[in-house]
């Protein structure tokens, strides 16, 4: 990148960043609830599938059982990590 003058960023070492396994302490409880409400949002999406029509029985089954898993870890998650905080 530098050999074509693009800009690649601070060259200070170690380079300054946040940890991506923890939701920032700075952020305002608005903002934390905001994006709460946006990941559940994603993540129910795949809920909206739960009554389609499967080729297979097998296939619904395994269709809400991840949805219900992707769903619920979600949530699981935000509360752990509120409550860690």
């Amino acid at each position: 990148m530098a050999k074509f003058r693009i800009p690649t960023g601070s060259r200070e070492r170690p380079l300054q960043c946040l940890a991506n396994n923890r939701i920032p302490q700075r952020m305002g409880v608005i903002n934390v609830i905001i994006l709460f409400i946006l990941t559940l949002l994603y993540a129910s999406i795949h809920l909206t599938g739960w009554n389609f029509h499967f080729p297979s029985h097998a296939e619904m089954i395994l269709w809400r059982v991840c949805s219900a898993i992707v769903f619920g870890t979600t949530t699981v998650f935000w509360f752990v990590d509120r409550a860690m905080a």
